[in-house]
């Protein structure tokens, strides 16, 4: 991790940690907390943990964040997860991440086209991997 201050490093380790663990016994600080979760995982994506990037990507959809979540923290964590699955060739992780950023956008009232439009990319993975269940569950969403 190089040159990084003793405090954000403490709390990357943290992040680490909870990748292998219990994602629920972190909680994010507002918008800080939020990209030093994305950092982490792209910094594991670069670096030779690309397995626990991907945990940590999916674990961070259930991390609680204290403060408000806003729409950068869902694109950043999206596309963060998005390439640490690409990088360690997970496709079927891949489209569940795309489901989870689909079911969150959808949650916020303003953000249903982007929820339409992940639902449809883990709609095509699922046809492809022709993991039929998924499909069926995948295509159910939107409704």
């Amino acid at each position: 991790m190089g040159d990084v201050p003793p405090l954000r490093q403490f709390l990357l380790e943290s992040l680490r940690s909870a990748a292998q663990g219990n994602a629920g016994d972190v909680v994010l600080s507002g918008a800080a907390g939020a990209a030093l979760v994305v950092e982490a995982v792209e910094q594991l994506t670069a670096g030779d943990a690309v397995e626990l990037a991907v945990r940590l990507a999916e674990a961070a959809w259930d991390m609680p964040v204290a403060g408000p979540t806003d729409v950068w923290w869902r694109n950043e964590l999206a596309r963060a997860g998005e390439r640490a699955c690409i990088v360690a060739r997970q496709p079927g992780t891949l489209a569940r991440l795309i489901g989870i950023s689909a079911d969150r956008a959808r949650r916020a009232a303003d953000e249903y086209s982007v929820a339409e439009a992940q639902w449809v990319r883990e709609l095509a993975l699922w046809r492809f991997l022709e993991e039929h269940r998924e499909v069926t569950r995948a295509a159910g969403n939107p409704g």
